[in-house]
């Protein structure tokens, strides 16, 4: 299934992939919350930076983070 993320008008980062999310929270990024994006998927929301586009990048290249660290962002 492909990632569904797009970039808000209020720097903030959302993504509809809860892999994308862990990811991002297992590597360090500020969680700002969810919200229903009203198409039966829930949005992700983080801070916007530089760092993060990056992060987003190397994901979708199949970068790599600590199995537990993953797995525990899952999880929450």
């Amino acid at each position: 299934m492909p990632t569904l993320n797009y970039k808000s008008n209020t720097k903030n980062y959302k993504t509809n992939s809860i892999y994308e999310a862990s990811y991002l929270l297992s590597s360090g990024f500020r969680f700002l919350g969810s919200e229903d994006s009203g198409t039966n998927y829930l949005s992700f929301l983080f801070e916007d930076s530089p760092e993060l586009q990056k992060a987003v990048s190397d994901f979708n290249n199949n970068a790599s983070v600590p199995v537990l660290s993953f797995i525990n962002s899952y999880k929450r």
